[in-house]
């Protein structure tokens, strides 16, 4: 039943989320400047709040990595080896923001494809553990 209703709904809601983003940022380029700015930090806080996330998601990554080996041979072996993965292009993407926001490189939106190549495998990840979590259950897909 849940599957079913997912499969109506999920399509639908994506249309919802879209709807706004093309009503209101058609007419208008995107790359321009914002219409409304708000500026809660300044540059210097947002600075060392990305060099903290950068550390953070190295030694995240890195703990990710020392994990994975130790579900060898069990269910979620392949899950917590792809969330390692999704942990490394993470801590990749974070490295590559912290050298945009210093100036130090810019890489022209090579940024968003390792995003993107994170959230699908974040995704799969997440997909193909329900699955094998299901069948240990008993079965259910």
């Amino acid at each position: 039943m849940t599957k079913k209703l997912t499969r109506k709904v999920l399509p639908f809601s994506l249309l919802i989320l879209a709807v706004p983003f093309l009503v209101f940022a058609a007419p208008f380029n995107v790359l321009a400047a914002p219409v409304i700015s708000m500026d809660i930090l300044s540059e210097n806080t947002e600075a060392i709040i990305g060099l903290v996330l950068c550390v953070i998601a190295v030694v995240a990554a890195y703990y990710s990595f020392t994990i994975a080996p130790l579900y060898k041979g069990g269910v979620l072996e392949k899950t917590w080896k792809r969330i390692a993965v999704v942990a490394l292009l993470y801590a990749v993407l974070q490295i590559m923001l912290s050298l945009e926001e210093f100036g130090i490189v810019e890489f022209g939106g090579l940024d968003e494809f390792v995003e993107i190549a994170m959230t699908i495998m974040m995704l799969y990840s997440f997909y193909t553990a329900r699955k094998e979590l299901m069948a240990q259950m008993g079965g259910k897909k």
